[in-house]
């Protein structure tokens, strides 16, 4: 089979909303999917996705002073991954006969590119070469994707789906922001990375000393995919034989 999915990216990290149930942020994706039994699929995945956080859109009670620090990221990544497909009921001995309604989980291991951008006096800054935090992290990281969908009928040949799989990633860097402030003397002939390592001073604050608490290392980033998808069975070739022995003979 192969598909093709859009839907929306929810971010959770140091910088996201508590009080805001979604952010809708666009992803694209396509896929291949191949049977490996009646209720099993392995799917392979490429896809685009945006996440962004900002301290000044927290809603509600402002948490342990975070518009006070005023950080904010957006970020523009792709994933790859593949994983199992379980369906709750066979999808794959005769394929056309199939259920109009499954559900089914997704399991499995993929990797994401790691771009957090800032926007500083009208541009946008790569963040990780910045090192805000001293901290030279990785421009990639595994991602760990579970979930559940469910499958919808529309023809013999055709589906679609509605899928929400979460993202446990091994980075706490997707938003620039995980540990605490650094000595101002690490930005010594860089003022673009000194003003983006402490945001304070663009809203009257006065910065923070090196040592205090800009973010939550205690646990790493994730993202939700919320998304539709649509899959086509392609015609393999013992399909096409067997459509072709049942045409009919052309007259001489």
């Amino acid at each position: 089979m192969v598909g093709i999915g859009l839907g929306t990216t929810n971010y959770y990290g140091d910088l996201n909303n508590t009080d805001q149930v979604l952010k809708f942020n666009p992803n694209i994706a396509v896929n291949v999917e191949y049977p490996v039994s009646s209720r099993v699929n392995i799917r392979l995945e490429v896809m685009h996705y945006q996440i962004e956080g900002d301290d000044q859109e927290l809603e509600g009670g402002d948490l342990g002073g975070r518009r006070e620090r005023n950080l904010s990221f957006r970020s523009n990544n792709f994933e790859i991954n593949t994983v199992g497909v379980f369906s709750l009921f066979s999808d794959n001995i005769k394929y056309y006969q199939r259920s109009k309604f499954n559900p089914y989980a997704v399991l499995g291991i993929g990797v994401t590119t790691v771009n957090p951008k800032a926007l500083y006096e009208g541009e946008w800054h790569k963040l990780r070469g910045l090192m805000t935090e001293g901290e030279d992290y990785a421009g990639a990281a595994l991602v760990i994707p579970f979930g559940a969908g469910v499958k919808f009928k529309v023809t013999n040949e055709f589906n679609m789906a509605l899928e929400a799989v979460y993202r446990v990633t091994f980075t706490d860097y997707m938003d620039d922001v995980s540990n605490v402030y650094v000595p101002q003397s690490n930005f010594a002939g860089d003022p673009i990375a000194a003003a983006l390592a402490d945001r304070r001073p663009e809203i009257g604050l006065p910065q923070r000393p090196a040592g205090a608490i800009r973010g939550g290392p205690d646990s790493n980033d994730g993202y939700l995919i919320l998304s539709i998808k649509g899959t086509y069975y392609l015609p393999t070739a013992e399909w096409i034989r067997k459509a072709g022995s049942k045409r009919p003979k052309r007259l001489r």
